[in-house]
């Protein structure tokens, strides 16, 4: 799997079990409010189905990022946190016991593991576009992400929120 579909995961792992929830309201209502489209029963139980099965797929890869996360050591679980997930587990102010290149050094090994562990488990990028390939919330990620604005997906950060240690830029 490629490094950008393991980072559209993960930026949007912390969003998974609220958007299946979604999901499954809005396949819902779609069925009980059928009566009222202009499109054939076919049409309707079709755009029901795909939004159920959408929704499994959602939920699928969510039960892999968690066993996926929680395989990780101690450490590469606070660097997800910290870049992935953005303040969950109390990363947003803190002192890194390295510099700032071994922190993108060490972040760029994760997310390699991290797809490959994803690979190993089935997720090809073939299967990314399967399943996600219309899929919007995954789509508008990718395109941030594949035209350098990864900042984009999330919102800067305060500066100032993290040190890393025996930085010049850090002022260490």
């Amino acid at each position: 799997m490629k490094s950008v579909y393991a980072k559209v995961f993960l930026y949007a792992y912390p969003w998974l079990g609220a958007l299946s929830e979604a999901m499954g309201q809005s396949a819902e209502n779609k069925a009980l409010l059928s009566y009222r489209m202009l499109r054939t029963a076919e049409e309707d139980a079709l755009s029901v189905v795909t939004e159920y099965a959408m929704q499994r797929a959602v939920e699928e890869l969510y039960a892999e990022l968690e066993e996926v996360v929680a395989s990780l050591d101690a450490e590469e679980r606070f660097l997800v946190r910290y870049k992935y997930f953005h303040g969950q587990g109390n990363t947003r102010r803190c002192l890194l016991p390295y510099s700032e290149r071994t922190y993108f050094r060490k972040q760029e090994a994760l997310i390699r593991k991290i797809a490959e562990i994803l690979e190993r488990r089935g997720w090809t990028d073939a299967r990314f576009i399967d399943e996600f390939g219309t899929f919007g919330p995954f789509l508008r990620i990718l395109r941030a992400l594949r035209a350098g604005k990864e900042l984009a997906v999330w919102e800067k950060r305060k500066r100032g929120g993290t040190s890393f240690q025996n930085s010049a830029r850090s002022g260490s």
